[in-house]
Order: structure tokens, then sequence, then C-alpha cells
């Protein structure tokens, strides 16, 4: 069909069809198969699914994972997202830890169909990894710089799509315990699954500021949110705020949550 079609034409209608289909068309040719792994058509497919995503929140579908801590059993599975919310709609996906007995596994975030996910502790036993339950693909990040064998740390992990770099970014940051509290600030490293590999994080961390490992991230805009606070000196008393990470950049920012009493963290 490449045969008859300008590249245009073709790449539009790959871009339009569903990524499992597109997975099978890699096998078509060595040309098709370079296409459909570009940075280039990736973007476009995305930018189509988003495009085309319907405006009814009844046809959402979000991922739910269900623990059996008496079976030590973990399941992933697809819902729709309405309020019917019907049985004969959930589909079972395959687990993608097929070694792990150790520890459960939690979502640390999703975007663009792809998940991080990562054990209960964040890098404390097994790997972090990306997964794509839809075609079926994961990418196992490598071990970190800072363990918690080497250094007795509580990990952070950020997850989200930098789009002005068009690469999936994770961003690190490992707090050593000490006699009273965290010690900060914690020590930072970014991954971008374009190069494959754990940095340092060279840039400006905010100062005396804590986030719990167990507190869930948020992506707006391309910048990862938690919530966070910074110990008020002798007092006892926390101010609470928000910790910002935008994943283009890689600047870290605050925001205040001056609304809000700051007597007690925030859970």
């Amino acid at each position: 069909m490449s045969d008859y079609l300008p590249q245009e034409v073709l790449i539009k209608i790959l871009a339009r069809l569903p990524p499992v289909s597109v997975i099978k068309f890699r096998c078509v040719s060595k040309s098709w198969n370079l296409l459909i792994a570009s940075p280039f058509f990736i973007s476009m497919q995305i930018e189509q699914a988003i495009l085309s995503k319907p405006v009814d929140a009844g046809t959402e579908q979000i991922i739910v994972r269900r623990y059996s801590k008496g079976q030590n059993s973990e399941v992933y599975s697809v819902h729709i997202d309405n309020e019917e919310f019907p049985d004969d709609k959930n589909i079972k996906i395959e687990y993608p830890f097929r070694d792990s007995t150790r520890f459960y596994y939690r979502i640390v975030g999703s975007c663009n169909g792809v998940l991080c996910l990562s054990d209960d502790l964040f890098g404390q036993a097994d790997s972090t990894l990306l997964w794509n339950p839809v075609i079926k693909r994961k990418v196992t990040l490598p071990v970190p710089q800072a363990t918690f064998d080497t250094m007795g740390l509580t990990f952070v992990l950020g997850f989200g799509f930098d789009v002005e770099n068009n690469d999936y970014k994770l961003v690190r940051m490992a707090y050593v315990q000490g006699d009273y509290g965290y010690l900060v600030p914690p020590k930072v490293e970014v991954y971008a699954l374009s190069i494959g590999n754990w940095r340092e994080f060279s840039g400006e961390v905010p100062v005396n500021c804590v986030v719990e490992y167990f507190w869930s991230e948020v992506i707006i805009s391309g910048k990862v949110h938690w919530v966070a606070y910074r110990n008020m000196g002798m007092q006892e008393k926390v101010e609470n705020l928000i910790t910002v990470f935008n994943l283009s950049s890689e600047v870290f920012d605050e925001m205040q949550l001056s609304a809000l009493e700051n007597e007690s963290r925030l859970i």
C-alpha cells in the first residue's frame, strides 16, 4: 500500500489506528517498522488520540489494581468509568512483574497509556518499570545511584511526559532518615527514557521541604505536583505546601497553601 499512497497520507492513516494494530504493522516492512518506532510518529499518534478522545465521561477507561495480602497476589484490570461500572466491561490485563515475590507494587503515575510501576516503597526492593498494557511492552529501569542498601533512604517518585523534548521522565527524591526526621535537602535523580539511565540532579532543590513516599503525584501541564511540608524550627509546627517539578525545564518550584492551617501535616 505504501507504493501507492503518499507518505504523509500513510502516516495519517496509521496514526488513527489502535496501538495494538499499529504494533502488528511493524512487521510489514523495515520502512514501516522504522516509521512506527520513530518519535515523530509516536507523538502524532498521541496527539491524534487526544483529539479523538470522546467527550462523554462514561467512556473513560481506568486502570484498577487489586492486591490480596492473604493470597500474595495482585491483579490489574481495565474498567469503564461510569455510574453503572458493569462487570462485563472489566478486562484483566497481564501482570508485568513475573519474578517478584517480596513486595507488592503501586502505580506511581500514568501518561499517554504508559504506566509507571514501582514496589511499595518506591525502590527498596525490585525494579521500577514503564509498562504499556495495551501493546504488552515494558521497560525496566536501571538501579538508581542512591539505594536503600547503600544509604538507608526513603524514596519519592514522580512520572510524566516532557512535551518539549518528547520524552518520558521520572524524578526520584531520596531522603535520609535522621534522629529528628528526614535530612534535607534530598538527593534527587532524573531518568529520561530516551537516554536510559539515571543522572544526578544538579539544580536547586527546595530547602527543608519533605514529601512523604506514600503521597501520590498529580501531573498538570507537564509538571509533577506533590503535597509537602516544611518543619518550622523547634515549635513542632509545619508549613504545608505543594512541591512542583517541571519535567521540561527540570526546575523545582513551590506553591503556598496559605488558606490552610499549618499546625500539622496534611494527609
